[in-house]
């Protein structure tokens, strides 16, 4: 069999699967909400507290309950939304679109492979 062959046969040597195991996902960008993004300003305003976020932005504590009351944040969260900048609490971790592709990919694999294993684990 000649390399061109093989090269495109499934299963072989570089990993190709058939395009009927393929995993089909949609890589558009997420719809950003700017509630959302408004909920996370104003949990991480509550959690770090309207005195100390006041101190640091060099403003009065009665200046940040107005911007609330305003809706200073809610059109913050508009304007990041718009430009399509995410806000995220601490605790998420941010990946790549590209990364995750790649890690849902092997995951898959990893999953096809004990599946078709003889003597399974026994993880069920």
């Amino acid at each position: 069999m000649d390399y061109q062959t093989k090269r495109h046969q499934p299963n072989n040597h570089r990993g190709y699967l058939p395009m009927e195991n393929a995993i089909a996902r949609k890589l558009d960008p997420p719809e950003i909400n700017p509630i959302e993004i408004e909920s996370v300003l104003l949990n991480r305003l509550a959690s770090v507290g309207q005195k100390s976020y006041a101190e640091h932005m060099g403003i009065s504590e009665s200046t940040v309950s107005r911007r609330k009351a305003e809706g200073y944040f809610c059109n913050m969260a508009k304007e990041l939304a718009f430009l399509g900048i995410q806000a995220a609490p601490p605790e998420a971790v941010l990946v790549s679109r590209n990364y995750l592709t790649a890690v849902e990919i092997l995951a898959d694999a990893g999953l096809r492979a004990e599946r078709a294993r003889p003597d399974a684990l026994g993880w069920d």
